[in-house]
């Protein structure tokens, strides 16, 4: 019995089957090259929150637990150090990308 075809890929439109990824193994890999790598390595994030005392940069309480994006990456952001600032992961998500 072969598998229930689902949806086609949304760039080339090959079968994909149900189940599986959005993309084609070659469109997925294209898309992921071109829009680079999304997370932040784990040791910068540490390295960022030690260097700013583990104080939230946005409403300036301590305990911050994530990093926040002066230039949010949607505009043209980068992951340099200079870019980042600690951030409470709920204090980062309220702001989004403004």
């Amino acid at each position: 019995m072969s598998p229930v075809l689902r949806r086609l890929c949304p760039s080339c439109k090959v079968a994909l089957i149900a189940g599986r990824a959005r993309y084609c193994r070659a469109c997925q890999t294209m898309y992921e090259a071109r829009r680079g790598s999304r997370s932040i390595d784990a040791n910068k994030r540490r390295r960022v929150i030690a260097r700013d005392g583990y104080l939230c940069h946005l409403c300036g309480l301590p305990g911050a637990d994530s990093v926040d994006h002066l230039i949010p990456r949607s505009r043209g952001g980068d992951d340099t150090a200079a870019n980042l600032k600690a951030a409470h992961n709920a204090c980062n998500n309220r702001r989004g990308a403004r």
